[in-house]
């Protein structure tokens, strides 16, 4: 008997727009509804990926060539998939896996951010494919926010540097911030069936709803 592949669901977005708290809200509503559901965040969620991490949004690293910073992302990609998510997502169908970030999210950095206009977006893309092969998304929730807004806000919820402190992406010029803006709004017009876009400037409770609406038809949730 074959078994069938479980769902793959990322959420996506500018700093700020609110990823982790509707991550949190995710799960348990899908924990709710009797699914297995795996949390990971990228980078991250391997002990591997976590010190890939650290050295990525350490804001005291100011000199990292751009290569560099884009086969760190990858690398801590392909120990997350490797060790985690490809065994989970192909263990069962009623298996879900969540994320916070994943490939789009390397796209639209170290794409439309760091290369603009360099010709390098076609590049990242055939890197992506080959770190997460059979395990790519299903669906994309794009929480979507003015970027001053993102980054005031990020700097009051930021849990990976001291209080008000931004990390070293976060800490990037507004310049890059609305280039990694526009890098998603981009991407959700090229895949419109994958990546839904929703106003993550609304109240939280109205997000959560819209992001159920477009798991609930994903996940056949009557």
């Amino acid at each position: 008997m074959t078994i069938k592949r479980g769902k793959f669901i990322t959420l996506e977005g500018p700093e700020g727009s609110g990823k982790s708290t509707h991550l949190k809200m995710l799960e348990e509503y899908l924990k709710g509804k009797d699914f297995d559901v795996l949390t990971v965040r990228d980078p991250g969620g391997t002990k591997i990926g976590e010190r890939i991490r650290g050295i990525l949004l350490d804001p005291a690293i100011k000199e990292m060539n751009i290569l560099t910073e884009l086969f760190l992302f990858e690398a801590s990609r392909a120990q997350l998939v490797h060790e985690k998510i490809r065994e989970f997502l192909w263990e069962d169908k009623d298996k879900v896996v969540l994320s916070s970030r994943f490939t789009d999210a390397t796209v639209v950095y170290q794409g439309y951010g760091r290369f603009l206009n360099n010709g390098k977006i076609g590049m990242i893309k055939k890197l992506n494919d080959i770190v997460v092969k059979d395990s790519e998304p299903d669906l994309t929730i794009l929480l979507d926010i003015d970027v001053k807004e993102g980054l005031k806000r990020a700097r009051g919820v930021n849990k990976d540097t001291p209080a008000g402190e931004l990390d070293r992406i976060e800490s990037e010029t507004i310049k890059f911030h609305r280039g990694v803006r526009e890098g998603y709004l981009k991407l959700q017009k090229e895949e419109p069936e994958r990546i839904k876009i929703i106003d993550s400037s609304k109240f939280v409770e109205e997000v959560h709803k819209e992001i159920r609406i477009h798991v609930n038809r994903l996940l056949n949730i009557k």
